[in-house]
């Protein structure tokens, strides 16, 4: 009895197809996954500050925006400008007050 015609015969390429279509199948159903966990931009400003606060990564960014935005502002508001650099500083909508 010949051993080819009772059992199934693989071959390597066979065997590296199957494997192939195999792993094919696990990275679209990982990424199907990750598309679900993953945040988007529109979330994560509709969320509250307790929901940034339960995500670390999400919470270091929250506070780093303001930590930057901090620093921005006190690097705006410690300057000493002179008169003249005051009046150039105004925005030409806004009308200067004398008196």
């Amino acid at each position: 009895m010949d051993r080819r015609t009772t059992t199934t015969a693989t071959t390597p390429l066979q065997q590296a197809a199957e494997l192939l279509g195999r792993s094919q199948q696990l990275l679209r159903a990982a990424s199907a996954e990750a598309t679900v966990r993953s945040t988007t931009a529109e979330q994560v400003r509709r969320m509250s500050t307790e929901q940034l606060r339960r995500d670390p990564v999400l919470w270091a960014a929250y506070t780093r925006g303001w930590d930057d935005r901090t620093a921005v502002f006190l690097r705006a508001t410690s300057v000493n400008l002179t008169p003249a650099e005051a009046d150039r500083s105004r925005s030409p909508r806004r009308p200067v007050r004398l008196g």
